[in-house]
Parts: structure tokens; sequence; C-alpha cells
């Protein structure tokens, strides 16, 4: 893939009820003008979720993304991101991660302290991180 690659981490629901946050990311990607490559970690169509097939395609677009956008809207009950904890872990070194969550997300303060320690940017409002990925965007060279 040519171009600008943003991989979205962050919880994803599990269940049907639970609405996802990445499509009000993806439309203020779109209203501000981003041309790229979005990988989208969520079963976009109807066929049953396979766990021996995700993970590898995870870890494969994690790795190729020139950007991973952590938006992390965790709910302990419905949307706990216990995967993107580990994700984040897994990349802080990586210099290619920027972090956002509601001030009201629950259980977010190490995330944050560990972003303040290594220089990782860290947003409160969803439109912040998306003005950071088109700035971000705007000024690398693929």
């Amino acid at each position: 893939l040519e171009g600008f690659k943003i991989f979205l981490a962050g919880p994803t629901p599990r269940e049907k009820h639970v609405k996802s946050w990445r499509p009000d990311f993806i439309s203020l990607l779109e209203q501000k003008g981003f041309k790229g490559t979005v990988f989208i970690p969520e079963n976009r169509d109807e066929r049953e979720y396979d766990f021996d097939k995700q993970i590898p395609w995870e870890v494969t677009h994690l790795q190729t993304a020139d950007l991973i956008v952590y938006w992390i809207p965790r709910d302990l009950k419905d949307m706990p991101g216990f995967t993107t904890n580990i994700e984040f872990g897994e990349f802080m070194h990586s210099g290619k991660i920027v972090v956002g969550f509601p001030k009201t997300a629950p259980n977010t303060r190490y995330i944050a302290k560990r972003s303040e320690m290594h220089h990782i940017p860290l947003f409160y409002e969803m439109e912040e991180v998306v003005d950071f990925v088109i700035v971000r965007k705007r000024n690398c060279i693929t």
C-alpha cells in the first residue's frame, strides 16, 4: 500500500448493541480531507469473528502503519480495552503513536503518565486527535 497509513487502535465493541467510535472518527477524517489508508480492526460484515486470523492481521497492520491512533473511550462494562493496553505497551517506544481518550474514561491514568514520560501526543477530544493526524500526514513524506 502506498501513501500515509494509519491504524485505528482502541477498544472494539464485542456485542452488536455497543456502538463503535470508529465511524465518528472516520467521518471527522473525511470532513478534514484525509487522504490515505485507514486500517480498521473491526468486522465490517456479518461474518463470524475469527480470532486466529484477526490477531495476525492486526499485528501486521500495526507494524505497517505510519501512525497508530489510539482513541480509548473506555467503558469497563462494554469496551474495557484490555487488548488496547497491550498494544499501547508494545508500540509505546515506536515514535509512531498518538493517544486520546475522553477525560471521563476510567482507568487511563497509567496511559496518560506513560504518554507524558515518552512525549507521546495526548488529547482529550476526538477532533484534536484527528487534527493531529492531518498535520502529521501533511508533515510526513511517504
